[in-house]
């Protein structure tokens, strides 16, 4: 996708495409980079960033190339401690949703290109560039679709569903946001002064939809001392409590469950054994319905919690009315002990395919799982999850952790 984005690039630049206010660029370019690091000493993963605005003006300003400047300069000289991959895919992400930005708009205002310079002439400037917000969060929508498609094996439907719920709004807030500086920008008369004012009130929104970000990065601290307490009182629960995680994940996103469910049933996953810390007395504790009043007991107090004590306390019974994902991590758990199970019975270190197909079919015949999610666990791409499985029992001992496969 970088080596697209540069071939599109160069191609543009013989081409003639727009490329004006070397200045306003250097500009944006410089207050963009602030906002991304910002934002990732405030959450590393914050998806609220305020370059799609600064991109959308300079796309009005400076031209599809410019806006590429701007969108690629931003996020590639980010001071974080990125993966490399991460980074080039973000930049190569924003320069393409800039430069296709810029594109929209310029083929929409093509027959007076003085207009982005009249002051009297704002107003007109509404629908292109609403149009043109439009198609970078399309192309953003589908770009990250393609990725998570291609990574975890998402539908394309249920990540573009996702994205609308979550990033959508923000997306077209951003857009408005846009429409404002350029008005007070051209229609102002106001220049470069227009940035300078807007971005001090603009970053502070962006550190408190970050902070919101960094709260839900402390319940899974929360969620990883627990697990860490769990493992300490029962060894080999931290590694099976991650191998159910992976699994659910994959099983969940193909039973069409939320970002929000999927984090739940995450969480549910490390903390499924909480309830048997308290049952020394049954040094091989299955998860029946004592250990789930157990484990919902210790997590009452816990309010951010609450959606992972509902999951891990219907886990005993997980046909029938239940939380979204309980049935899903009742699968997940079935398999990550019958994998674990089979591995010590063989005698092997790492499961082979073959081991993790015939599980994955045995666990497909029981009924006392959900239906639903049983069908799910068979609709999973086979290879991404069989790969995800041995990748987390690479390194890992697996242990009899039921005393019984379920």
């Amino acid at each position: 996708m970088t080596a697209a984005l540069l071939a599109a690039v160069i191609f543009g630049q013989r081409s003639g495409l727009r490329f004006e206010e070397p200045v306003t660029v250097l500009l944006l370019a410089v207050v963009g980079w602030v906002a991304e690091t910002f934002a990732s000493l405030v959450q590393r993963f914050s998806s609220m960033s305020l370059t799609s605005t600064l991109v959308g003006v300079a796309a009005v300003l400076c031209g599809p190339l410019g806006a590429c400047v701007v969108g690629v300069a931003a996020t590639a000289l980010i001071a974080a401690r990125l993966p490399r991959m991460v980074r080039y895919f973000n930049a190569a992400m924003t320069g393409w949703v800039a430069l296709l930005g810029g594109l929209t708009f310029d083929l929409l205002t093509a027959p007076d290109r003085t207009l982005t310079h009249a002051p009297t002439e704002v107003v007109p400037l509404a629908l292109p560039m609403t149009v043109m917000t439009l198609v970078m969060m399309l192309v953003n929508a589908l770009l990250i679709s393609l990725v998570i498609k291609v990574t975890a094996a998402v539908p394309y439907g249920r990540s573009l569903r996702d994205f609308g719920a979550s990033s959508a709004p923000l997306f077209l807030i951003g857009g408005l946001i846009s429409y404002l500086i350029v008005v007070l920008w051209i229609g102002a008369g106001t220049g470069p002064v227009t940035i300078l004012v807007m971005a001090p009130p603009l970053l502070l929104a962006q550190w408190a939809y970050s902070s919101m970000e960094a709260e839900s990065s402390n319940v899974d601290h929360s969620v990883d001392v627990l697990a860490g307490a769990l493992d300490l009182n029962r060894p080999g629960t931290r590694d099976h409590g991650e191998l159910v995680m992976v699994i659910a994940e994959e099983v969940g996103n193909v039973a069409g469950l939320s970002d929000t469910e999927i984090a739940t049933v995450r969480r549910s996953a490390r903390l499924h054994h909480l309830g048997t810390m308290t049952a020394a007395r049954r040094p091989m504790a299955t998860i029946d319905a004592e250990a789930c009043q157990l484990a919902a007991d210790l997590l009452a107090p816990i309010h951010y919690l609450e959606p992972t004590r509902r999951v891990v306390a219907a886990q005993a019974d997980p046909i029938g009315t239940r939380p979204a994902g309980t049935a899903v991590l009742a699968v997940a758990d079935a398999l990550a002990s019958t994998v674990e199970n089979r591995m010590i019975a063989s005698g092997v270190d790492i499961p082979d395919r073959t081991l993790i197909d015939a599980c994955i079919a045995q666990v497909g015949t029981r009924n006392d799982l959900e239906p639903g999610a049983r069908a799910a666990l068979a609709a999973a791409p086979p290879a991404t999850l069989a790969g995800r499985i041995t990748m987390k029992l690479t390194g890992s001992t697996p242990r009899n952790t039921h005393g019984e496969m379920g």
